[in-house]
């Protein structure tokens, strides 16, 4: 919050879940979390409120407050608790929801960047991956979101996946988790249809330099329980003005390949898995 009081939005947008009932004190620290936003909201701004009084969990809670959002505007940027955005992060997602706004190649703007800084020479490219710890985009790319993919079997049978991912172990993986939410047996995520809704009709921005931070690796936490994490809390790096952008909107095919090694392929399901790809000689 103390952030957001930096940028001071004029539009502000507030969803909390409700307490956990298994959890005791649970409805102490929600009331906290609410009594601190409305405490630090002191600048000039339209502020609208989506309280919840029971749990919701992240699916229901999280997609349900972005249907809300995007209900009274045409774009934004969206922030969780446990995510610090850098100053910047702000001025390159709003400048860059302009200048795409009617594109609709272009569904995401992310904000983190997981790999070595300025990679690349412009200030951003163009990945099959839609980074969520701060991000934005518009009511035109998040209509097509479909919380359970009822379009799951289609998808399937296209054989479009293929080509997203012609390494084997990373299209098993992810078909394995789309089909289980598919099934309805996924977990409480809302982030992974997203990626799919983003990746079936076009492409993500991500920031050659990390714009926004996850501070909640902590032993409490739903997903990011491990603070020891090589990517709790990882630094924050300012992009220059004005923005280099990409001559293409190409997806840049290398960098791809190695977020997914750095980010995904490490877990030893995952190399459980690739062994067995190689051994069956994919």
């Amino acid at each position: 919050m103390d952030r957001i009081r930096e940028v001071r939005p004029t539009k502000l947008f507030i969803a909390v879940d409700g307490p956990k009932s298994d959890v005791p004190g649970d409805d102490l620290a929600v009331a906290e979390v609410r009594r601190i936003i409305e405490e630090k909201i002191d600048w000039p701004c339209e502020v609208q409120r989506r309280y919840a009084d029971q749990n919701q969990g992240c699916k229901i809670n999280v997609a349900g407050a972005i249907d809300w959002f995007f209900e009274h505007v045409e774009a934004g940027i969206i922030i969780e608790d446990d995510t610090l955005a850098d100053v910047s992060f702000f001025s390159f997602a709003e400048e860059l929801l302009n200048r795409y706004a009617d594109d609709s190649e272009v569904m995401h703007i992310g904000g983190t960047h997981y790999l070595e800084p300025h990679l690349r020479p412009e200030s951003y490219y163009f990945s099959k991956y839609n980074t969520i710890w701060g991000w934005a985009t518009w009511r035109r790319a998040w209509q097509h979101y479909d919380m359970w993919i009822s379009d799951w079997p289609e998808v399937v049978k296209s054989g479009v996946l293929a080509e997203h991912f012609p390494d084997p172990t990373e299209r098993e993986l992810w078909e394995g988790r789309w089909g289980r939410i598919h099934e309805g047996k996924g977990q409480d995520d809302w982030d992974y249809q997203w990626f799919l809704c983003c990746l079936l009709r076009g492409k993500a921005i991500i920031p050659t330099a990390n714009l926004v931070t996850n501070l909640g690796f902590r032993s409490d936490a739903t997903h990011t329980s491990d603070p020891g994490h090589e990517f709790a809390a990882l630094p924050c790096d300012e992009l220059t003005w004005p923005l280099i952008h990409p001559a293409t909107k190409d997806r840049d095919r290398e960098l791809d390949e190695r977020i997914f090694e750095q980010l995904v392929a490490r877990a030893p399901f995952v190399q459980e898995m690739r062994r067995r790809h190689q051994a069956a000689g994919r």
